[in-house]
C-alpha cells in the first residue's frame, strides 16, 4: 500500500510542476509580445525579459532534484544511543 501511496505523491508533484512549467512559459511569453506591441518595448528589454523568466523556468525544473536529495546515512557518531 505504500507504493501506491508514494505514487500518488508523485503524481501530484508532477502535475503541480507540470502546471508551474506551463505558467513559466506562456506567460512571460505572452507579456514580452504584448510588450512589443503595446507597451514599444526594445529588443534589449524583451530580451532581457525572456532571459529573466528562462532562468526561473530552469529553475522551476529544477526543484524537483532540489526537494529529493538523499539523505546521507547515519553514522556511528551521529546516532542516538
Amino acid at each position: 500500500m505504500y507504493h501506491f501511496y508514494s505514487g500518488l505523491l508523485l503524481a501530484t508533484d508532477l502535475h503541480t510542476n507540470l502546471r508551474a512549467r506551463v505558467a513559466t512559459t506562456f506567460v512571460p511569453g505572452l507579456i514580452c509580445v504584448g510588450g512589443i506591441f503595446f507597451l514599444h518595448f526594445g529588443i534589449f528589454t524583451a530580451l532581457a525579459f525572456y532571459n529573466l523568466t528562462m532562468c526561473g523556468g530552469v529553475i522551476n525544473a529544477m526543484l524537483p532534484a532540489f526537494r529529493n536529495t538523499p539523505q546521507p546515512p547515519l553514522t556511528a557518531k551521529t546516532k542516538a544511543t
